[in-house]
């Protein structure tokens, strides 16, 4: 018997803020959807840095969709121009919109996608592709079985949390780094609350150029102030530390204004050294604690820290789908039609033009890569824009008109929204 497609359902992969608000609109359109999640819990990436604060206000944050659905509950929407946690995100915005009767009975939790095939077919075939479902195999790890599951399309908002990238220049972990992975964190951890007692009195390496390493540099100034013991080495693989304390930029985004603004104090302590634009060549394990040696402009300099932090960001992990027909850019990791409106060397979080299905589409016809993972490896990822990446998508998958968004880079460049670096 021949399956009627539009009967089967979306599968949505990634329980998080993209994937809960895809189950959103889908839900509103009634289109059959499944949730599915490695986790046990919703949104779990955001449990890992809830003691973090985003640059971005509520009303950036919230997708309208969702925000329709939540209204017609008990549900208090956050104040707008508020600034939230990720765990104020995660308790007061996407944990209600996964309760929702429209959405909480197709969330399956503690399922892990394994791989995604075109049922009976290959990457190599061609004839059938778009008249084929895709086939889901997924290893339930509370049945502890492994299970199919039959869908008309996949929406891979899986996200990059779970891939950080390793402490190398080269994109590799250098000499030493796996075998000491019990004190070298990715990520931004909870320096002030949960691990405090790791990094409190402590010497600590930050690796990272970005506002996730400036996080924990601030965290970690926080504690020398209770320990004078502690000392902080930040490590920036690239570019100049001016780049980031430039107080004078206008940022669209003010609450990541005031944190560059304040970071020249921080940085000027003599508690704190940094170097730039360096690299490491090796992590060696010693009685005393890690010895690291770090290049820069070919000077060697061997530091002696407790603890490491590696804040160099993240890259997509495409394992599951690697019978599918999609096409990457070989630097950016992203669908090719998409990496102009983000590449980093053109814009920052919040200059990114909005997009959609004509810049996510691929050979592969109902595979979407959304979301923070539809960026690759590209750091210019914001909420707001993964929502507006999911309802041209919805057009397709509803056959409506498909919406054609204004995202000539040249136009962007000049409007007060877009602040070109």
């Amino acid at each position: 018997m021949k399956l009627n497609m539009n009967q089967l359902p979306v599968a949505i992969i990634g329980a998080g803020p993209i994937g809960l608000a895809m189950a959103a609109k889908l839900a509103i359109k009634n289109i059959p959807f499944v949730l599915l999640d490695k986790s046990l819990h919703v949104a779990a990436s955001l449990k890992d840095w809830g003691h973090v604060s985003v640059f971005t206000p509520w009303e950036m944050n919230i997708d309208l969709d969702a925000k329709a659905l939540l209204s017609k509950s008990k549900w208090i929407a956050p104040d707008p121009a508020g600034i939230a946690t990720g765990q104020e995100i995660r308790n007061s915005y996407l944990l209600p919109l996964s309760e929702l009767p429209e959405i909480k009975p197709n969330i399956r939790l503690g399922v892990e996608v394994t791989r995604i095939v075109r049922l009976g077919l290959d990457k190599t075939s061609i004839t059938g592709r778009s008249e084929s479902p895709f086939n889901v195999t997924l290893y339930d790890d509370i049945a502890k079985n492994e299970q199919t599951l039959i869908a008309r399309s996949i929406i891979d908002a899986s996200g990059v949390w779970n891939s950080p990238n390793p402490m190398g220049v080269d994109g590799f972990p250098v000499a030493g780094e796996s075998e000491n992975s019990d004190v070298i964190t990715y990520g931004i951890p909870d320096v002030l609350g949960a691990d405090r007692e790791k990094y409190l009195g402590k010497k600590v390496l930050v690796v990272g150029s970005g506002h996730s390493a400036m996080a924990s540099i601030f965290g970690l100034d926080e504690l020398n102030n209770v320990d004078p013991k502690g000392t902080i080495f930040w490590l920036m693989r690239r570019g100049k530390i001016l780049n980031n304390v430039n107080a004078n930029s206008n940022d669209p985004l003010p609450a990541r204004q005031a944190l560059n603004a304040a970071l020249p104090d921080v940085i000027s302590k003599s508690s704190t050294t940094v170097f730039s634009p360096s690299s490491i060549s090796a992590v060696e394990h010693t009685e005393n604690g890690l010895n690291v040696s770090i290049f820069t402009e070919g000077d060697l300099d061997i530091i002696n820290v407790d603890r490491i932090i590696v804040s160099t960001g993240f890259r997509p992990d495409q394992g599951f789908a690697s019978e599918l027909q999609y096409q990457l850019d070989p630097m950016w990791e992203a669908p090719v039609g998409l990496v102009d409106l983000i590449n980093p060397h053109l814009h920052t979080c919040g200059s990114v033009p909005e997009h959609g299905y004509n810049e996510l589409k691929h050979i592969e016809p109902g595979y979407f890569i959304v979301g923070h993972k539809s960026y690759g490896r590209a750091p210019t990822f914001l909420m707001k824009t993964g929502y507006a990446q999911l309802n041209s998508i919805v057009a397709f998958l509803n056959n409506d008109d498909i919406p054609v968004y204004n995202n000539n880079i040249e136009q962007c460049s000049t409007s007060k929204d877009c602040v070109n670096v």
